[in-house]
């Protein structure tokens, strides 16, 4: 995501905070003498956003993250994907393989970031691609990968 320079947000530090904006500055210096303006630490935090950055824009589809086991054909998780990285990930349609916490191949997740239409296209899309992969052995060589990563601690 390339941009054309960054903004510096003070907010709260606990994020289930309703209170709003504090200040935005250009720099992380700026920034930071806010934060340390006064005897007593204030409970904020810096936020570094990008200043206009590149995005991608498809007005026919949207990015969608989907979670599915490897043999269910209905998702653990589906949802729309907004933040600008996850738009980047969907357009190369990234996925992943999360065996944490499973004794065996069959109850890892597959993860993946696509555009689709709609929510069935996204599912539907999600299940060929799973299908292709685990066709391809990544899923079991992925796996296996990771038993012996563990083993190794």
């Amino acid at each position: 995501m390339d941009s054309a320079g960054k903004l510096y947000i003070i907010g709260p530090a606990n994020p289930d905070s309703l209170e709003g904006i504090y200040a935005i500055f250009d720099t992380m210096e700026k920034a930071q003498d806010f934060l340390v303006r006064f005897k007593t630490p204030t409970h904020l935090e810096i936020v570094e956003f990008p200043l206009n950055p590149k995005y991608i824009v498809n007005k026919l589809a949207d990015p969608y993250f989907v979670i599915l086991r490897k043999t269910e054909k209905e998702t653990r998780d589906l949802y729309i994907a907004d933040y600008i990285d996850e738009a980047e990930e969907a357009e190369k349609e990234a996925y992943s393989f999360d065996f944490h916490g499973c004794s065996n191949k069959e109850q890892g997740r597959f993860n993946i970031m696509l555009f689709a239409a709609s929510e069935q296209e996204a599912l539907a899309r999600a299940i060929i691609k799973r299908d292709q992969v685990i066709a391809s052995g990544e899923w079991d060589k992925t796996f296996e990968e990771k038993i012996k990563s563990k083993e190794s601690y």
